[in-house]
């Protein structure tokens, strides 16, 4: 049980940690801020802490255990992961920036 609390205290300060340092997490909220409106900004706040929520109960879930069991699953991940990366990039490359401005054109 000590262990269990220990283990949990020690996560719980690196992401304390991590969470006090600015990052790119928080340039990301400060131009959104910054170029469109602050709903926006909320928006793009609210979603990096759902997926900080996301990784760290993955995280405490033992996802490295599983996948180690489960290889097929790991390469499931790894290919679901890339295809996820493309995705991005062809929306990027679709929607060139505006100079001036940095933000998207619409």
């Amino acid at each position: 049980m000590t262990t269990d609390l220990m283990a949990l205290s020690a996560i719980g300060a690196a992401i304390l940690l991590g969470a006090m340092s600015p990052g790119v997490s928080f340039l990301l909220v400060a131009r959104t801020a910054m170029s469109s409106s602050r709903r926006a900004a909320l928006s793009v706040a609210v979603g990096m802490g759902f997926g900080a929520f996301v990784f760290a109960a993955i995280a405490l879930a033992g996802l490295h255990t599983l996948l180690t069991l489960v290889p097929s699953l790991y390469t499931g991940l790894k290919v679901a992961g890339g295809c996820y990366l493309l995705w991005l990039a062809l929306k990027m490359f679709r929607r060139p920036a505006n100079r001036f401005t940095g933000s998207a054109r619409t």
